[in-house]
């Protein structure tokens, strides 16, 4: 496979980053492309997605310079925790907006004022 010709790419990505350190299981990433992916006009088989995503991740996991690593736990896997062109990618966006932003302070009233 090339690069980005595989349609779920983005969405293994997407749950391995809010995964974390443990990782998920090739159970949990499947269900989570499966329902990214269904839809009603363009139905998906589950045991189709599950083969294709497990696949995917054995095969990226055995590549030196993958993102995507095994863990020691049976079927599991996560993101590599080291710098890769994917860690690159993802921007790390607060809850907060104000973080670092200097907050406009209310003019100050000019002296013509009625009150």
């Amino acid at each position: 496979m090339g690069k980005k010709d595989w349609i779920f790419e983005d969405a293994v990505v997407r749950v391995l980053t809010e995964a974390g350190r443990e990782g998920l299981s090739v159970n949990c990433i499947a269900h989570y492309v499966f329902n990214a992916h269904n839809s009603f006009f363009a139905p998906l088989e589950y045991n189709k997605v599950h083969q294709q995503v497990y696949q995917y991740l054995l095969r990226k996991s055995k590549e030196a310079s993958s993102p995507i690593e095994r863990l020691p736990l049976r079927g599991r896997y996560r993101l590599n925790p080291e710098p890769l062109p994917y860690s690159q990618l993802m921007f790390p966006f607060a809850d907060d907006a104000t973080d670092g932003v200097a907050e406009d302070k209310p003019e100050e009233e000019s002296p013509l004022s009625l009150f």
